[in-house]
């Protein structure tokens, strides 16, 4: 007979996202009110949204920026501002500038969405990807091609570790070097900070196991607004 020693009692929460919410279940009212929302197919309800999750963790947007800094860091920061701030010119230099026809395609797009939004950039998170999604291609597309790399951008990739879980909006993976870029959902960056230190943490544990010094670089902006971190 064998006997498992290690086997650890875990409690779990019921949790459904409602918009960019995510809410909990906790009690009786809840599931109903939940069930009550939800499409009937035949005799069964379609729960798609509802799932199942350790209550020692939560989804990368459900962390704050102090949370952050005393679970994840474990640092005494008294705010973002306080913490140090990535040098951009310790970054090695481009070693292919960008072509004059890749940058004027680059401004073109810019230009391009500002006329077609009627310059009503970043009022919610779809507009602000409009904004991102030139930076992120020309930059990728520039690297594979000028370098020769095998880099790939990806979006909405899923990662599920032992402090978050969720979607990142966008991921970069070049061998040990990693960039992951969050949507802030406003002009205040702390959430977009506290949410991508987090999924730097999950990306280390789940896709950088083989490495014993992957380099990871978090970006959070809102389209207009940018912060890097490292």
């Amino acid at each position: 007979m064998e006997y498992y020693k290690d086997l650890k009692i875990r409690n779990f929460d019921f949790v459904y996202e409602e918009g960019n919410v995510e809410r909990q279940i906790q009690n009786e009212y809840d599931f109903n009110t939940f069930i009550s929302e939800r499409e009937l197919d035949g005799n069964n309800y379609i729960l798609d949204s509802l799932k199942v999750v350790e209550n020692d963790k939560k989804s990368f947007s459900a962390w704050d920026i102090k949370e952050v800094f005393s679970e994840i860091l474990q640092k005494n920061y008294i705010s973002l501002e306080k913490m140090l701030s990535l040098d951009m010119k310790t970054l090695p230099p481009l070693e292919h500038e960008f072509s004059k026809n890749e940058l004027e395609i680059f401004v073109w797009e810019l230009q391009k969405n500002l006329e077609a939004f009627n310059k009503a950039a970043f009022t919610n998170e779809m507009t602000s990807r409009i904004y991102i999604n030139p930076f992120m291609t020309t930059a990728v597309r520039h690297v594979k091609i000028s370098m020769n790399k095998p880099l790939q951008l990806s979006v909405k990739v899923v990662l599920d570790g032992t402090r978050g879980y969720g979607p990142l909006d966008y991921l970069v993976k070049l061998t040990q070097i990693l960039i992951l870029l969050v949507v802030a959902k406003s002009d205040d960056l702390k959430q977009g900070a506290a949410q991508a230190f987090v999924q730097a943490y999950t990306a280390i544990e789940k896709l950088f196991r083989e490495f014993s010094k992957p380099i990871v670089y978090g970006i959070v902006s809102t389209g207009k607004l940018w912060r890097f971190f490292r």
